[in-house]
This record gives C-alpha cells, structure tokens and sequence, in this order.
C-alpha cells in the first residue's frame, strides 16, 4: 500500500535521505544533497537564499533559518556545487550536483519508513489492541521524535494536533516498539536510529533561540562530574587536558553558575586511582606500557611517593 503523502511524511522522507554519517566530516555536508535535489528539482538559474529557504520548507518540511542556510550554501560553494561568478552571482554546477543528488534514493526511503510503520501498526494491534492508521502513524512517530528536541523539525507548531499524537499513550506505544526492535528486529532498530541521529542533527543547526533564553533555563543547575572529567580538572592526566577543562569550567560558571558535585563512589574511584599511583611511582617494577594517565603524568612532573603524600 502506497503511503499517502502529508507533511508529516516528507519530514520523515527528508530525514531518511540523511547521510548521517558525514556527520564524522561536517555536519554541514548532511544538507549538501538536499540542496543539490532541490536545485536540480526546482532547475534554479541562479542561488538565491531567501528563495531556497522558502523552497526548503516547502519540499523537505525541515525549516532552516537564513543563517544556518548561508553556512550550507557557503559549504556548498567551497565544495564545488555552487560557483560565484565574476558579476557576484551564485550559479549552479549541474555535473557535480548530479553527482550527490538523492532523486533516485527517494522511493527507496519511502520503503524503510513504510517497513518501519507497518511494524509499529502490526506491534500494537497484536500486543494492545489497538489499530491505528498508517497516517496516525506517522504523526506519532514525528511527535515521538520532536518530543526530545528543542524545536519542531518543519518550524511550526500547532498545538491542539501535536497533544494529539504526544499523548503519554502514544508516546508509550511507540517507546515500547522501539525497543522491542533492539531484540526482534535490529533493521527496524536501524531505521529509528537513522532517523533520530537526523532529527538531532537538524534540530542542532537549527537551534537558534537567544543564548540569553537558553542560559536562564539552565540556572541553579547541579552537574555531577564523573571521574575522567574530575581528573582532569585535578590535574590528573595532563597540564592542557586540564588548562582546557579549567577554561571550559570557567565558562560553564560565568554563563550559568552551576553546582559542581561528585558522588561518593566517583571520590573513592579518584582516592583509589591516587593511592594505586602512589604505590607505584617509585616502584621498581613501574612500566610505563601498564601505567594509567595519572601515574605517567606525575612520572612526567617527577613526584615521588613523599609529594604525593603531601599533595
């Protein structure tokens, strides 16, 4: 059966056709094919970004604000997909975007997410009872992804229909199948996981609420530290590990002022970490191939057993 095509559904075809794993590159390049699709689709004679954000939302339903979309298309013209011309105009280069354009991996996107809700349907109906359409399905499983980010994906928020679909019912059902996947069936799992990597990267460059916004909702914020990251504050592995924790703590307390905290057993982790240090540094038998990022570094500083013992 053909999946009918709503809003809703391009969000989550759009999201698909997501090469997440530029990721490791720039995330900037997750977006360059979608801006050669539409440049190809739409057969621009010129770039003009007030046209493509509006044509973006249009197609793809993923709203990308006029800042971000520079940031693509500037990734865009250093890549070779966009030239800029002597006159100052911005000019597509059709042999390279054919090169990355997904026109062809459309149909097959619309597959996996067809595969993925069929099982979600067929999960509930044989595990609760309840029969839901393939296009409520789709709705729960865009609310169940917006639901963790901090933006809708599309930019718009209709409030009485996304309560709809967010209920703790839905979002429990859908909860509840994805995490039958893990065990039953790892490529529905795959699919989820694809799709919400995409989802967070999305949202992450879109996230453009005021810093000021985002700092106040973080104030009197408690942020328990776990023991790497209190060793290196300590001065524990090496003296840059720790300039730049101490630089980036720094930061944390002017923006947000939090309280800094360990638990019992992350301090009886570092006491045990020092006093293994301690037994070792000046044994004998000390071999730099078995020793720990602590032991080396007071090696390196030249302690001995004795400052340690009165650090």
């Amino acid at each position: 059966m053909q999946l009918i095509q709503t809003d809703n559904l391009k969000t989550l075809t759009s999201l698909a056709l997501m090469e997440t794993r530029l990721l490791s590159q720039d995330y900037l390049s997750t977006f360059l094919p979608f801006i050669a699709t539409l440049v190809l689709k739409k057969n621009y004679e010129i770039i003009d970004i007030g046209v493509v954000v509006q044509d973006f939302k249009d197609e793809y339903r993923i709203s990308i604000p006029r800042a971000p979309m520079q940031s693509i298309l500037s990734k865009a013209v250093s890549t070779g997909l966009i030239s800029h011309s002597q006159d100052g105009r911005y000019l597509p280069v059709i042999p390279e975007l054919q090169e990355i354009s997904f026109l062809s991996r459309q149909i097959e996107s619309n597959s996996e997410i067809e595969i993925f809700l069929n099982g979600f349907i067929g999960f509930v109906a044989l595990n609760h009872h309840v029969i839901i359409s393939q296009s409520e399905a789709v709705d729960i499983l865009v609310s169940f992804l917006e639901k963790y980010s901090p933006r809708t994906i599309s930019g718009e928020y209709n409030s009485a229909e996304s309560e709809q679909f967010m209920s703790n019912k839905n979002l429990y059902l859908i909860g509840e199948f994805i995490q039958s996947t893990v065990r039953t069936n790892f490529s529905l799992f795959e699919i989820i996981r694809k799709l919400s990597m995409a989802c967070l990267i999305t949202t992450a460059l879109t996230f453009d609420e005021p810093v000021e916004t985002r700092t106040k909702e973080l104030s009197e914020l408690t942020i328990y530290l776990d023991t790497p990251i209190a060793l290196r504050l300590l001065g524990l592995q090496t003296e840059e590990l720790q300039l730049a924790y101490k630089e980036m703590f720094d930061t944390f307390k002017t923006a947000i002022n939090p309280t800094f905290m360990i638990f019992q057993h992350t301090f009886d982790e570092i006491s045990g970490i020092i006093a293994d240090c301690s037994n070792w540094i000046d044994n004998a038998s000390y071999n730099p191939i078995y020793a720990n990022p602590a032991l080396l570094n007071f090696v390196k500083r030249k302690f001995r057993t004795l400052d340690m013992v009165w650090h």
